[in-house]
C-alpha cells in the first residue's frame, strides 16, 4: 500500500484486481452450484429403500434446521452484544428499536423455503438449493424404475461435473492471491480499527459456535481436536481468504474423502 498513490491504489483496485477476481470466483461459484446440487441428489439416489430414505431424510431434515436455528440463535445472541437490536422485556413483550430489523431476522428463516426454483440457482441460495435437492433426490427414488433413467443421468453428472470443479479448482492460488493483495492494497489499519464492532461480533460467533460444534465432536465421537483442525485446516484455509464458503466447497469435500476417511456415499 505504502508504495502506490491513491489514484494507482484505485486504477489497480477497480480497473484490474476486482474484475478478475470477480470472474474468478464467479467461476468458482457457478461450478459449485450445480455440483452441490447434483451431488445432494445422487447422493439420496444410491439409497434404493424407501423407508430408509424416509427414516434417514427426517433425521437429516431435522439436523439440518436444529443447527441453522443453533447457528443464527447464536449469531443474533452475540451480535446483541456489540449492536443492541432486540431486547426482551420481563413480561416476554419485544422491545425494539426498529421493527424493520426483526422483520428481516424473521424472513431469514422463512427464505430458507424457495418460492421459486429458478431464482435460488440465479440467486445461488444455497439453503435453498439444498432444499430443492433433498426433494428431488427423494421423489426420484420413491418413483424408482419409472424414472431410472433419470437416475443413471444424474449418477453419471455427479462424476462428470466433479471433474469439472477439479479443474476449475486449480484457479484457488490465484484467487487467494489477489484477495490478499487487493485487501492489504485498499484496507488500512485505522479503517479495519474503525469497525472494530463487526469484526469482533462475526470472529466472537465463529469463536464460540466452532468451539461448541468441536466440543461436541469431541463427546460423540472422542476426535482428536488438534488432529482434526490439522487435517480441515486447507479447507478453513480457503474459506477465511476468499470470504467464500461455496469457493472451499470442493477441497471441503476433498478433505473428507482423503484426510477424514469418511464414504464418498455418506
Amino acid at each position: 500500500k505504502e508504495f502506490f498513490s491513491p489514484t494507482a491504489q484505485n486504477f489497480i483496485t477497480n480497473e484490474i484486481i476486482t474484475p478478475i477476481l470477480n470472474i474468478l470466483l464467479g467461476v468458482l461459484i457457478a461450478s459449485n452450484i450445480p455440483m452441490i446440487f447434483i451431488s445432494i441428489v445422487a447422493s439420496i439416489c444410491n439409497i434404493e429403500d424407501v423407508a430408509m430414505l424416509n427414516n434417514l431424510g427426517t433425521k437429516i431434515l431435522k439436523r439440518f434446521f436444529a443447527v441453522m436455528f443453533f447457528i443464527s440463535g447464536m449469531a443474533i445472541l452475540i451480535s446483541g452484544i456489540f449492536f443492541p437490536v432486540i431486547n426482551f422485556s420481563f413480561d416476554g413483550e419485544f422491545l425494539t428499536r426498529n421493527s424493520d430489523e426483526f422483520r428481516q431476522i424473521f424472513n431469514l428463516f422463512l427464505s430458507i423455503v424457495p418460492q421459486n426454483i429458478f431464482t435460488a440457482f440465479i440467486e445461488q441460495n444455497i439453503l435453498q438449493i439444498v432444499v430443492i435437492a433433498w426433494l428431488t433426490g427423494f421423489c426420484i427414488t420413491i418413483l424408482g424404475e419409472k424414472v431410472s433413467g433419470l437416475k443413471e443421468i444424474v449418477l453419471d453428472a455427479k462424476q462428470l461435473i466433479y471433474e469439472i470443479v477439479k479443474i476449475i479448482f486449480k484457479l484457488i492460488p490465484a484467487i487467494m492471491f489477489l484477495c490478499i493483495f487487493k485487501t492489504t492494497l485498499t484496507i488500512s489499519f485505522s479503517s479495519m480499527f474503525a469497525v472494530w464492532k463487526i469484526i469482533a461480533a462475526e470472529y466472537s460467533t465463529y469463536f464460540v459456535i466452532t468451539s461448541i460444534m468441536l466440543l461436541r465432536i469431541k463427546i460423540k465421537y472422542d476426535v482428536k481436536i488438534l488432529d482434526f483442525l490439522k487435517k480441515c485446516y486447507p479447507a478453513f484455509l480457503i474459506s477465511f481468504v476468499t470470504c467464500s464458503g461455496s469457493a472451499a466447497m470442493p477441497k471441503n469435500i476433498e478433505v473428507c474423502e482423503k484426510d477424514l476417511k469418511i464414504d464418498k456415499n455418506l
